[in-house]
C-alpha cells in the first residue's frame, strides 16, 4: 500500500514514535534524549518538536528542495500503540490514516524507516518562536 502521509507529516510521525517509546515507560535518561527539537539533514529543512503527547513538524517551505514561499508547514501526529522499537502512529488531522515505524536513537542523532527507507535528524538549538510565519492553509 502507497504511504499514504506526505514527508513532512511522515517526518512528524517519524519522531511522534520516538516519543512514544519513551513516554511513561520508566525509560527517564531515553526520553531526555528524545524531547526537544530535532532538524533533518540535507536540502529540506525540516524541525521537529518532540513533547510527552505530539510531534509538530515545521517544514520550511523556503529552502532549497521545495524554493517555495517564506513560511513554515506545520503538521501534527499522534501515537496509537507502540511495541519495542515498532511504533504506529496517526496524522493529528486524519486519525484514520496509520504509519507504522521502526525508532532508533543513536550517538545523539534519530533515525527512523518506513518501508526500508530511513530520516536522519540531529538536535537543534532553534526554539518554535522561531518558526514563523505559518504557511496559509492548503
Amino acid at each position: 500500500m502507497r504511504n499514504p502521509f506526505s514527508r513532512p507529516e511522515l517526518a512528524a510521525l517519524i519522531i511522534l514514535s520516538s516519543l512514544a517509546m519513551t513516554g511513561g515507560c520508566g525509560f527517564a535518561s531515553d526520553q531526555e534524549s528524545v524531547e526537544g527539537i530535532w532538524q533533518s539533514q540535507g536540502a529540506d529543512r525540516i524541525y521537529l518538536e518532540v513533547t510527552s503527547r505530539r510531534i509538530t513538524t515545521y517544514d520550511y517551505a523556503g529552502d532549497a528542495a521545495e524554493g517555495g514561499a517564506d513560511c513554515y508547514r506545520v503538521t501534527l501526529a499522534n501515537v496509537v500503540t507502540r511495541n519495542d522499537a515498532d511504533w504506529t502512529l496517526s496524522s493529528a488531522t486524519q486519525p484514520n490514516l496509520r504509519l507504522e515505524l521502526t525508532l532508533e536513537v543513536t550517538e545523539g542523532a534519530l533515525s527512523v524507516t518506513n518501508d526500508g527507507t530511513s530520516e536522519h535528524f540531529v538536535r537543534s538549538e532553534r526554539e518554535v518562536s522561531s518558526f514563523v510565519p505559518v504557511c496559509p492553509a492548503r
